[in-house]
């Protein structure tokens, strides 16, 4: 439940073997540079689309207080052609198109890009360009005004002449003024930079956007880790500290490596239900985190994530409710039959919608049945 199905594509001519091809996987808009924000198919049953949950945050919210999901080197979805299947599975990072990540309710983009513009992982091209990926983001952001996103920008060759020919390529898509970036030096509220993308500058020298590892940062990244259980217990441990300050964004990666035993997939079927479980069971009522990027993260992992915001995605039957007891037997008694209650027709609906293939009228008499609920027992 906490890691991404098959990819929305096979892998054309790198599937075993040994044998040479390109990854072929379906692309927002059917071409190799990604410029149409058409999604290249639906989401699958059971997952629900969480284009608009940030529209629910307070405009006076800071970005750095919110919980968000990301995902970790977001292109490698799609690997350009020619690589070995083993340099595939060890470069993909991601089995779902940009598109679907931002409707799943991602937030935090991970794009690591050439001096030719196009991004990449490491040496291995992914086939989407900068270009192609801020004209997704952008068309996304026009469906959906009341959204943000948090990009990083990584000069992946990370030397003098890369950091120069990105600074250039960033500043001529800046001042273009096709995309609506945030390029401030500091940590916005969210009213500020609704309908646009907050940059995380990761070149050296450069002037544009909030420096990526800078003052204003508190960064986890060890990728370099041998099992999924050593990985898990440093993410754990800094989730645990993780402290809101509307001047400090914190940026958890679950997503590691240890080639050529470990693979980013291998990883993430480890960390992943770890992170979940985590999520469902914390008995610390903790509920802040920041952003949190991952390898192959599923819909159900992101909507936890997403919950753990005051206001972002509805009510959450489970959340804790002490501060509004006040103290009164029989306004605990009433909140606890409202907590029970949403749970059980939470459940109904559930079971609804997976025994179908789709809507149906029960289900939608279920879903329907919620507010009746919650308005009877307030």
């Amino acid at each position: 439940a906490f890691l991404q199905s098959s990819p929305c594509g096979r892998s054309g001519g790198a599937t075993g073997g040994g044998a040479r091809g390109g990854a072929k996987m379906c692309h927002p808009g059917g071409n190799s540079d990604g410029r149409s924000a058409a999604s290249c198919a639906p989401l699958r049953p059971g997952e629900r689309d969480m284009s608009r949950w940030m529209s629910m945050l307070p405009s006076g919210t800071p970005l750095a207080e919110v919980t968000m999901p990301g995902t970790h080197n977001s292109a490698t979805y799609e690997i350009g052609a020619g690589h070995y299947a083993a340099v595939v599975v060890a470069s993909r990072c991601q089995s779902r198109d940009l598109l679907t990540q931002l409707r799943l309710g991602i937030r935090f983009l991970d794009l690591r890009v050439r001096p030719d513009g196009m991004l990449c992982h490491g040496r291995i091209s992914c086939t989407l360009s900068l270009r192609g990926a801020l004209d997704i983001c952008a068309a996304f952001l026009r469906a959906n005004p009341g959204e943000v996103l948090l990009m990083r920008v990584k000069d992946e060759a990370n030397n003098r002449t890369s950091a120069c020919a990105i600074d250039d390529l960033v500043r001529d898509i800046a001042e273009s003024a096709d995309y609506p970036f945030y390029l401030q030096m500091r940590l916005p509220t969210i009213g500020e930079v609704r309908g646009r993308i907050v940059l995380l500058r990761d070149w050296a020298n450069g002037l544009l956007g909030l420096r990526w590892g800078g003052r204003s940062m508190r960064l986890q990244d060890e990728y370099w880790q041998s099992s999924g259980s050593k990985k898990w217990q440093i993410v754990r441990k800094f989730l645990c500290k993780s402290q809101p300050r509307p001047d400090m964004l914190h940026v958890h990666f679950t997503s590691a490596t240890s080639l050529p035993r470990k693979v980013p997939i291998s990883i993430a079927r480890s960390v992943n239900p770890k992170l979940g479980h985590f999520l469902q069971g914390d008995g610390s009522g903790r509920r802040f985190l920041g952003v949190v990027a991952m390898d192959f993260p599923s819909a159900a992992l992101c909507e936890l994530l997403i919950g753990r915001n005051r206001g972002g995605a509805g009510l959450d039957p489970c959340r804790r409710v002490r501060s509004l007891r006040g103290g009164c037997p029989q306004v605990g008694e009433y909140l606890d039959n409202l907590q029970c209650e949403l749970q059980v027709a939470a459940s109904r609906a559930d079971v609804v919608l997976l025994g179908d293939a789709g809507p149906s009228p029960e289900l939608a008499e279920r879903v329907q049945w919620l507010p009746r609920v919650y308005s009877k027992d307030v």
